[in-house]
């Protein structure tokens, strides 16, 4: 039983959803409801067919109930036999296991033949009296018998599945096909029988076959897989692809060069490979001389194993070997913080981008002068880097002195042979590098200026940075707008390194609002001797915007003399406007409205001060004739006449229920109790709670349980439902477990439908 609601009267189409349908079939009534779309559907079962089914539906919404809609279903019976399915003739199926490796050559071959018998013809009543005689099956192997297997009569019934198990010898690769020929004497009876009666002999007869591919009884070594890890190893699988072990082999590994003989690398044993299986074998040699190399892969190099394919069992590649290539990427002293007569330590990362490379020194100069003893690295492993630190080095100049140069050098004794002899060197200036910016995402940078408001006074802090080697000490900062000094500050010290930016200070109100750009310069009195003298400027960017206006309005602010109205009845709106911008608004005005409609003139209102507000009332009253939820709006500046900080806050909403409403309340204080009335930590207790509707409508509500202990956080919580009719009263019960020994016992009313 199934069809769709829509609402009528209104201004386009509107389905009716979460409706309740009443559908009176005459001897039973069945409720169901209509989904976001309108429609219902109710599956009705146990029906008497022959006749015209008839039923009435109707549809409310609890606002509005439609019209009674008659509708009628003709119900014919089917006839005796309509749904008795005709007998399955039966079959004979033959399958054979897919997997080659189940068949191999000089094996049997297994073959399962499935048997189905034809059933017997429900519709005929004497069908329980059916027999099958003279049964047998022939088994031909490329169309020459092999086997034939009989039954005894009426060892098999009508219906019967029997699987047969055959085993077919393998002599060859040539496919061979295998086929079940199944005939018998199907005896039906269309009466009882007797010995003048024996029913009728019906013959019959089924034929299934299948395939097989026998695969050589042999095993096939092949090599897959290849990978190159690193300039200097390689990996392969060395692979039997048959399904026969493959016996004890070899696998050798050779290389030449351009022009050269084969040079035998390795040998690697194999005591036995079983079917369709691997082995990885590696090889490294971190030692193998840089250059293009030409290597050959040989599984089963001997000739030991007999096999399907011996054409297989080579693999040769190419292998480009890179020379050592050793370069500096980072050169830095530690600590930075340091005065005259302080030590340091210089450390490097050096990298190698080729093969491996073998020992070698790294050298530490400062203004050329050795920094104790030359550093030994034993040995770099190719795509690896390494991290060298210099003897302690004697700081004997001030921080504001000129730096000095730092040198370092890896392979000092020219011992490495490398493609790139010129990377090896790196050098830094100890001493201080002063630049005052701000990162791309920092307050103050062009993309994202600090912001302010006109004629308040902020204090910005732009940032200084040390991008050299050594702290900075007593750096002097200066500020300036449109080329005029408007501030100055002093940073103690200002650590090396980017990521330790220091922060100066300035304090300044704008009387206009606009984009500035403040110029900050670092060492005023250039009394720094700077690794760069000519990154001391730096910008900071700052947004001054205007202080307006701002209009909001919430739902608190909306007063109906009644927010649940009786029909009919004509209550008073009143609305609240509050000004939480930081300038005076411009005369406005406020509109009410109530579900879209609009409720008497705009009214207008008064420049309204910052923190300030207004109260006003709607200039008609509203009253409905139809009950239900109601949905009321205050507007500030519903034309959008003013600039103001935020623009969506000039609106807000309140329901109100007209008509009946349910009202679901505690019937008195002290409306909780426990069974029983005395207990102690760990007792399950029954909490009962007395609730009362006062209103004039029925209802259904939860009520929810809340257990929370002396600071109010809550330990347990549960809930239960209750339907209570109009000035009813009940008691709400959930047995709980109370695990404290002192708290609270809190109960709530909510999700009341309809709402109250």
């Amino acid at each position: 039983i199934s069809g769709q609601a829509n609402y009528f009267g209104t201004g386009s189409p509107t389905a009716v959803a979460g409706a309740e349908v009443t559908i009176n079939t005459g001897t039973q009534i069945i409720t169901t409801t209509t989904n976001a779309n309108g429609y219902y559907s109710y599956l009705l079962t146990g029906v008497t067919c022959g006749a015209t089914f008839t039923y009435n539906v109707s549809i409310t919404d609890f606002t509005f109930t439609s019209s009674l809609v008659t509708n009628a279903i003709a119900l014919p019976c089917p006839a005796p036999t309509a749904c008795t399915p005709a007998p399955s003739m039966g079959g004979a199926y033959a399958s054979s296991s897919s997997n080659p490796c189940s068949n191999i050559v000089g094996g049997t071959g297994a073959v399962s033949i499935q048997l189905q018998y034809r059933e017997r013809n429900l519709a005929n009543f004497w069908n329980a009296f059916d027999e099958i005689i003279k049964d047998t099956l022939r088994i031909f192997q490329d169309g020459v018998l092999i086997q034939t297997i009989g039954s005894a009569d009426y060892s098999h019934g009508p219906g019967n599945v029997v699987t047969v198990p055959i085993n077919v010898p393998l002599a060859s690769t040539t496919a061979t096909v295998i086929t079940a020929t199944l005939s018998y004497v199907y005896v039906e009876y269309t009466q009882i029988p007797s010995s003048l009666y024996r029913g009728n002999n019906i013959a019959m007869s089924h034929t299934g076959s299948t395939t097989i591919n026998a695969v050589p009884n042999q095993p096939d070594l092949t090599l897959q897989n290849f990978s190159q890890p690193s300039y200097t190893s390689f990996r392969f699988d060395n692979v039997n692809i048959k399904c026969v072990t493959a016996g004890p082999h070899t696998v050798k590994i050779y290389d030449s060069i351009p022009g050269g003989a084969l040079n035998l690398l390795d040998t690697r044993s194999i005591s036995s490979l079983a079917p369709n299986s691997a082995t990885t074998i590696n090889y490294s040699d971190p030692a193998i001389s840089s250059g293009t190399h030409y290597m050959k892969v040989v599984t089963d190099a001997d000739g030991s194993v007999s096999e399907t394919n011996e054409g297989n069992n080579v693999f040769v590649f190419t292998m480009v070997v890179p020379p050592s290539d050793l370069s500096i990427t980072k050169l830095s002293a530690t600590p930075t913080a340091l005065n005259a007569g302080s030590t340091t330590n210089f450390s490097v990362i050096i990298k190698n981008t080729g093969r491996r490379a073998g020992s070698f020194d790294v050298r530490f100069r400062a203004n050329g002068v050795q920094i104790g003893a030359l550093k030994t690295v034993t040995a770099l492993a190719e795509n690896s880097t390494t991290t060298v630190t210099s003897d302690a080095y004697t700081v004997t100049n001030a921080s504001s002195d000129c730096g000095v140069t730092i040198e370092a050098f890896a392979d000092a004794g020219l011992q490495v042979t490398e493609s790139n002899e010129g990377n090896n060197g790196k050098q830094i200036t100890l001493g201080t590098d002063l630049a005052p910016y701000q990162l791309p995402n920092e307050v103050g940078s062009a993309s994202n200026p600090a912001v302010v408001r006109v004629f308040t006074s902020n204090q910005f802090f732009p940032a200084v940075r040390n991008i050299g080697e050594r702290d900075a000490q007593n750096v002097t900062v200066r500020f300036e707008l449109a080329g005029n000094w408007i501030g100055a500050d002093t940073i103690a010290n200002i650590k090396a390194g980017e990521i330790f930016a220091s922060h100066a200070s300035f304090t300044r109100t704008f009387t206009v609002a606009g984009n500035y750009v403040v110029n900050v310069t670092a060492d005023t009195a250039n009394s720094i001797c700077e690794n760069n003298e000519g990154n001391n400027q730096g910008s900071y960017h700052i947004r001054v915007v205007e202080s307006r206006p701002d209009l909001e309005v919430l739902s608190q602010y909306i007063s109906p003399s009644s927010l649940n109205p009786n029909v009919a009845q004509v209550i008073t709106l009143v609305g609240t406007v509050k000004n939480m911008g930081g300038n005076v608004t411009l005369p406005s005005v406020v509109r009410f409205m109530v579900d879209d409609i609009q409720l008497g003139d705009d009214i207008p209102i008064n420049a309204i001060l910052p923190g300030r507000d207004t109260t006003v009332a709607a200039t008609a009253t509203y009253s409905s004739i139809i009950p239900g939820v109601k949905i009321m709006k205050l507007i500030a500046d519903p034309l959008n006449a003013q600039v103001e900080e935020r623009e969506d806050n000039n609106l807000a909403t309140r329901a109100l229920i007209v008509g009946d409403a349910p009202d679901m309340a505690r019937t008195a204080a002290g409306a909780i109790s426990f069974n029983p009335s005395g207990f102690v930590s760990g007792d399950s207790v029954l909490v009962n709670f007395q609730v009362k509707n006062q209103g004039p409508q029925v209802g259904t509500a939860w009520v929810r349980f809340l257990i929370k202990d002396t600071s109010f956080a809550t330990y347990a919580i549960d809930s239960a439902q209750f339907t209570l009719a109009a000035g009813a009263s009940t008691t709400v019960s959930k047995r709980m477990l109370f695990d404290i020994n002192e708290g609270y016992m809190l109960t709530e009313i909510y999700n009341s439908s309809p709402i109250e």
